[in-house]
């Protein structure tokens, strides 16, 4: 089954250079499992799960929600109530311009308002020739260089400036000025998402604006690696509600109207297989570019798996001598002259601690790695044949760009 990062949602309207193909590949867990232990394999990449609280958007964040709507019985309306609170704040954005012509392909993809003075977030493949040129310093015409155009439901459009993006996470942010205040998106939280639950996709797919698509949660972590997306990309949110071209950017919504995901892509040979950015990953995502213009990832030059009961179950039935955990975290590998190697992590050690942590998590671990990038952190870790807990102090240094 192929997937299309990015091309086929918004940008596959016209944006160039941007799609990646890749396959989804059927994986015997268990297998792979005991080899990770066996012969220090990474399973999983240390991925960075950019989720996170950010102080400006949280404090308009529902914490009801469980409480209040998803216990409400589902009725005739309940989609459409959902739909007309969240709809006010997508926007249709369109790059205009350029290499590229309104009719020849230009690129186009949705955003969602996250605040009244116009901050937009979108795709940052939707923007990426506009914020090519800015850093290029804008060199050529004024009549060649590509122009951000966003276009409002109420019919309103106004000329976007890029404010920063990032591409790894492929999201970015863009401003708009008006004189009145625009109407704003209410910010849920992905960390409550179950499989099953109705979610609503809002955007400009094949440039019809205003259009609403409804479906299902189908994963709530789907891992990047599942999809062959190499680098620090966070999980998705697996949904059949349908996400085409032009959708990119725009708000998955729970039936609060509550914005908990970002649509981003979809399988290019599946119907009812799309995919969106969970919101709290938006959230760092956005806190960090206004904060420094770039995402801080941190990098210590390890592979993580996360362990459960049952997989520590299956490792141990392997090999007896796999430590007595219910969870923690597995290193199969380490980089030679990392930080981590440095600091005396070996593969096979298994961090169960941190922080003050004692359920440790891949995504706990790097946000809290983040956040403490050129300080010490204090990790308890598992050592086979050794008795007990092994302290380790480990610095993390920012990962390259």
């Amino acid at each position: 089954m192929h997937f299309v990062w990015g091309g086929v949602l918004g940008a596959g309207l016209g944006a160039a250079g941007y799609a990646g193909i890749a396959n989804m590949k059927m994986r015997d867990w268990e297998s792979t499992l005991i080899q990770a232990w066996k012969n220090n394999v990474g399973v999983v990449d240390a991925i960075s799960n950019l989720g996170g609280r950010v102080r400006d958007f949280t404090e308009e964040t529902s914490t009801s929600y469980w409480s209040g709507a998803a216990r409400a019985p589902l009725g005739p309306h309940s989609l459409a109530d959902a739909a007309a609170k969240a709809a006010p704040a997508v926007v249709n954005v369109t790059l205009q311009g350029g290499s590229q012509g309104l009719f020849n392909g230009a690129p186009s993809g949705s955003g969602v308002i996250l605040d009244p003075d116009g901050t937009i977030l979108t795709n940052a493949h939707i923007v990426a020739e506009a914020l090519q040129q800015r850093r290029q310093g804008g060199g050529g015409s004024r009549a060649a260089q590509p122009t951000v155009h966003v276009a409002l439901q109420d019919g309103r459009v106004f000329e976007g400036r890029v404010i920063s993006a990032d591409r790894l996470s492929d999201l970015a942010i863009v401003k708009i000025e008006s004189a009145e205040a625009l109407p704003c998106a209410r910010l849920g939280t992905s960390a409550g998402l179950r499989v099953g639950e109705w979610v609503l996709a809002l955007g400009s797919p094949l440039h019809l604006q205003n259009s609403v698509t409804a479906g299902i949660v189908s994963c709530v972590d789907r891992k990047a690696v599942e999809l062959g997306l190499a680098g620090p990309n966070s999980d998705f949110i697996q949904t059949d509600a349908a996400i085409n071209s032009g959708n990119s950017g725009g708000p998955l919504v729970n039936l609060a109207g509550e914005v908990v995901g970002i649509s981003s892509m979809k399988a290019l040979t599946a119907d009812g297989v799309s995919f969106a950015i969970p919101i709290d990953t938006a959230k760092h995502v956005v806190a960090q570019l206004k904060a420094h213009g770039r995402v801080v990832r941190p990098y210590i030059g390890i592979k993580m798996l996360q362990l459960n009961e049952g997989k520590a179950s299956m490792l141990r039935r392997a090999d007896p001598a796999f430590p007595a955990v219910k969870a923690g975290i597995l290193v199969p590998q380490v980089s030679p002259g990392s930080p981590a190697s440095r600091a005396g992590l070996r593969p096979g050690d298994i961090i169960v601690g941190y922080a003050g942590q004692k359920a440790p998590t891949t995504a706990g671990l790097i946000r809290t790695l983040g956040e403490q990038v050129g300080k010490p952190l204090e990790l308890q870790v598992l050592r086979p044949g050794s008795p007990g807990e092994v302290s380790i102090n480990i610095v993390a240094v920012e990962a390259p760009s």
